[in-house]
């Protein structure tokens, strides 16, 4: 009897979690793709400030992504409905797809959501920047709740027309769920675990998928990414690529928080700084630490077609070179014809660059 007992407990208690995993619905992202949870744990934290859990997932590919599981309320019609989903992200932040357990997501008429429903809610969870960011859940509505009847007044029209018909409160609270300041919150968590996984972010850096390598280059830019390698050579192939406009805006970016000590580095810059405008030379001076300790190629990529006619850039290319200790001929001429300069702050700095190089030439 007791044994009985024990193997009729165990298939309730299978049969209970097994029930609460069913999938009612699966966004099409989801279909297919076979994800494993990793160990350990990541918070982030909710809209009410609280700390929410969330899971590390990888899919086959190496790739990984962000998940959170929860039981949450919508509330209407003075009584509130418990809804359990599991929210998808990619590692970028940006949302990915949704999962509904345990029971099938209702309108207000306590109708199931149609397929097409679902396929409008997963549109509106997309658009992080739809117009319910510049609501509260106190402004769903035109009138105020009746206490006492319970019920709602008119849904605001652009509301309304911003989320699946009558599920407005579904809407509205999956959409928050997902959107309010979460995408940086997983942004930083993912920089973190890159910070801990070369080989993740190299990963990432080589996929064909662009919008990884601008994740990977924002997160640099932002501080929030160590330096590599593999970070130092995504910059140099942004400056180079002609084709991608903001791309190449993002590793000029980028090149402010770089470590221009870093021979090799110096060596790459070299090659693609002769060919820059002036603007996007100066951008890489502008990068650049005064007195630091140049490599010869980019000394001389540095002074190459140097000219007194543009006084501003030239001033700010002695500024990094003037303490080169083999520097050329051809510059102390320049940095003298600059003193004849109407501009006192070019003129101060050509004198600078002046007085250093007697000095040093004193001291032989």
């Amino acid at each position: 009897m007791k044994v009985w007992l024990i193997f009729t407990a165990a298939l309730l208690f299978t049969w209970y979690w097994t029930d609460l995993d069913k999938v009612y619905f699966q966004s099409e992202a989801l279909v297919g793709k076979q994800l494993e949870m990793l160990p350990g744990e990541a918070t982030i934290l909710d809209d009410d400030g609280e700390p929410a859990f969330i899971d590390l997932l990888v899919d086959s590919q190496g790739m990984f992504y962000w998940r959170r599981k929860l039981h949450t309320p919508v509330c209407l019609t003075g009584e509130c409905k418990e809804i359990d989903v599991g929210i998808y992200w990619y590692c970028t932040g940006e949302f990915m797809g949704l999962e509904v357990y345990q029971a099938p997501l209702t309108r207000t008429d306590h109708h199931d959501f149609t397929e097409e429903d679902y396929q409008q809610l997963i549109s509106v969870l997309q658009d992080d920047w739809s117009i319910l960011r510049e609501y509260d859940y106190q402004d769903l509505i035109h009138e105020p709740v009746d206490e006492v009847d319970a019920v709602t007044g008119a849904t605001r029209k652009d509301i309304a027309e911003a989320t699946v018909q009558g599920a407005v409160y579904t809407t509205f609270t999956l959409w928050h769920l997902v959107n309010e300041g979460e995408k940086d919150q997983l942004r930083s968590l993912t920089a973190t675990r890159l910070n801990q996984d070369t080989t993740l972010l190299n990963h990432l850096a080589i996929h064909q998928e662009k919008h990884y390598a601008y994740l990977l280059l924002d997160l640099f830019r932002e501080g929030k990414l160590q330096g590599s390698k593999t970070i130092k050579a995504l910059i140099i192939n942004g400056i180079r690529d002609s084709l991608d406009h903001n791309f190449r805006q993002l590793a000029f970016q980028a090149l402010n928080k770089v470590d221009f000590e870093d021979p090799a580095f110096q060596l790459q810059m070299a090659e693609v700084y002769v060919h820059l405008s002036v603007r996007e030379k100066t951008s890489v001076l502008n990068a650049m630490k005064e007195g630091m300790e140049l490599e010869q190629k980019l000394y001389s990529a540095l002074i190459r077609g140097l000219s007194p006619d543009n006084e501003w850039f030239a001033v700010k290319t002695l500024r990094i070179i003037k303490t080169y200790p083999h520097p050329a001929p051809q510059v102390l001429p320049l940095a003298q014809e600059l003193l004849n300069s109407k501009n006192t702050f070019v003129t101060k700095m050509a004198q600078d660059y002046i007085n250093l190089q007697t000095s040093n030439r004193s001291h032989e």
